[in-house]
């Protein structure tokens, strides 16, 4: 019937109420006064009333069918008397004691004929309302629970807590509230210049020096390249991120570090160092010492990084090369890594 009806819907409020006291005394579960601040006595008093109300459900529950059997026998008593008195009042001339006495009858036979149909269509449309209501109070308490939590998007250690207790934290475009990083997989992201970017590839390998760790070389990996630069001050870069490989436990998040990306690589060449070649128009010239004289030797260079190029020819190992007065000798020796690309600070987790 519609009061046990009610009772449901108010079992489902009072639960939702309490869904959300629970929710917001947990946020402040670990403080030593939780006893006594105010989400500890809303969550008690949102417990009796939940309690309150399954008590009121179960009573009706228990007493239902035994009221409306009640009801409906009173019902017939009623009916009974009315019909009663109405063939004792026939037997009687006044006009007006019959027809209340019909009235009755007629009233009775209604009364008797509700109970037994049921409830009406408007007693189940408020009684479907406040269903409606309550599970409406169930789905924003849920929503409100979800709310109040903070889920990360990857497992990983917090390395850094930027708000205090009582700061108002979230928002769009605000500061992070915490910072996690996965420190099981270190990346550098660094802004390449677009000049730069064409001999960049997904998979290049990559040394990685740290001003922390001066004689130590890290190894990495180019993972990603940024589809779309980032222009500052008129100048466009590209992020791009490189993984390291087995870092040491000694790297750690926010170091500065240089990078540099082996865009092409060739072992066993000859080379001289940069300040040893001279351009005359499009040809390059090297002074070599020979026999006492210092001889202008035209070279077909090859690969170059910050500090050497590679000689294809015009010249042999062991021939002596003037350096600014100075001469050096340079033997065939290995030649790796492309132009000196890369490098920035920052180390952390995934992007």
């Amino acid at each position: 019937n519609s009061q046990i009806e009610a009772a449901q819907a108010a079992v489902a409020k009072a639960e939702a109420n309490l869904q959300s006291a629970q929710a917001a005394y947990d946020r402040v579960a670990w403080h030593s006064d939780i006893a006594s601040r105010p989400e500890a006595v809303t969550l008690q008093s949102a417990t009796i009333d939940y309690q309150q109300a399954k008590a009121n459900l179960s009573s009706l529950m228990a007493t239902a069918g035994t009221d409306a059997d009640s009801k409906v026998k009173q019902a017939k008593s009623q009916l009974d008397q009315a019909q009663a008195n109405l063939v004792k009042l026939q037997n009687q001339v006044t006009q007006d004691d019959l027809t209340s006495a019909q009235a009755q009858v007629i009233q009775a036979s209604n009364n008797l004929e509700k109970l037994l149909a049921g409830p009406d269509a408007n007693a189940l449309d408020i009684a479907q309302s406040g269903v409606d209501q309550a599970e409406i109070a169930v789905k924003q308490a849920d929503l409100k629970l979800r709310q109040s939590q903070i889920v990360a998007p990857f497992d990983g250690t917090v390395t850094a807590v930027n708000v205090t207790e009582g700061q108002t934290a979230g928002g769009s475009g605000g500061a992070a509230a915490i910072q996690l990083d996965d420190l099981d997989h270190l990346e550098i992201v660094v802004d390449m210049a677009e000049v730069d970017l064409s001999q960049i590839k997904v998979g290049q390998d990559a040394e990685i020096t740290l001003d922390a760790l001066p004689d130590t070389t890290l190894q990495g990996k180019v993972t990603d390249i940024a589809p779309a630069g980032v222009q500052n001050q008129g100048v466009v870069n590209y992020p791009v991120t490189i993984s390291l490989t087995n870092p040491p436990a000694a790297v750690k998040t926010g170091m500065t570090a240089n990078v540099n990306i082996v865009v092409q690589q060739r072992d066993n060449i000859l080379m001289v160092p940069n300040r040893a070649i001279h351009t005359q128009g499009r040809q390059r010239f090297v002074t070599v010492l020979f026999e006492g004289r210092q001889i202008q030797v035209p070279v077909q260079t090859g690969l170059s990084n910050d500090t050497n190029t590679e000689i294809v020819s015009g010249l042999k190992e062991g021939d002596e090369v003037i350096i600014s007065g100075t001469s050096t000798t340079q033997p065939n020796v290995r030649f790796g890594g492309g132009p000196g690309l890369g490098g920035g600070p920052g180390f952390g987790g995934p992007r």
